[in-house]
């Protein structure tokens, strides 16, 4: 990982630098998406060798999907994994949709929010919303964040913790307060 370039990117960047990756360089998006979820979960493990119990809380986008990735990489990996959706799981397309699948292909626990399952985790991972959010939070995204920043558990976030607007680094309300992003 140290031979990461230190640049910040907008979200129009990263976005930008997706599609070149897919439409130029012909690597499918599945393949982006897994290896941003093998590289999340190797930080996880170097970061917290001892952690057992994951929670990874997933919306309803790519950011999801990316969690997805994680929590089959530590069930595959014979962590204890639950999987809270909290955006509408209808909304899951393309190849978020397939991680998903391949979640539930493997018979991962995937259940509405309910606080003890996050309470008993050793960490959580937020994949809630990425990079692209663009719109205030509020209801049971609002009290979620509030939930996970209350826990002594640790907490990864995938791309830029949930909350924070990726241009600016600034939440409006409420952010995750990330161990590691």
């Amino acid at each position: 990982m140290s031979d990461l370039p230190e640049n910040l990117y907008t979200a129009a960047g990263v976005s930008e630098l997706d599609r070149i990756a897919i439409q130029e360089k012909n690597i499918p998006g599945l393949e982006l998406m897994q290896r941003a979820g093998q590289a999340a979960f190797d930080l996880l493990r170097l970061k917290w060798p001892q952690a057992r119990k994951l929670a990874v809380v997933c919306g309803s986008g790519n950011n999801a999907g990316d969690g997805y990735i994680v929590a089959r990489l530590a069930f595959e990996a014979d962590l204890n994994v639950n999987i809270i959706q909290i955006g509408d799981a209808s909304k899951l397309k393309g190849d978020a949709l397939t991680a998903q699948q391949q979640c539930q292909a493997v018979k991962i626990p995937s259940q509405s929010y309910d606080p003890s399952i996050i309470e008993n985790a050793d960490i959580v991972v937020d994949a809630l919303l990425g990079s692209g959010l663009d719109r205030q939070l509020s209801g049971k995204w609002t009290a979620l964040i509030e939930d996970i920043n209350k826990l002594a558990a640790a907490i990864l976030s995938l791309d830029i913790p949930s909350g924070l607007y990726a241009d600016t680094g600034i939440a409006r309300d409420v952010a995750i307060k990330a161990d590691t992003t």
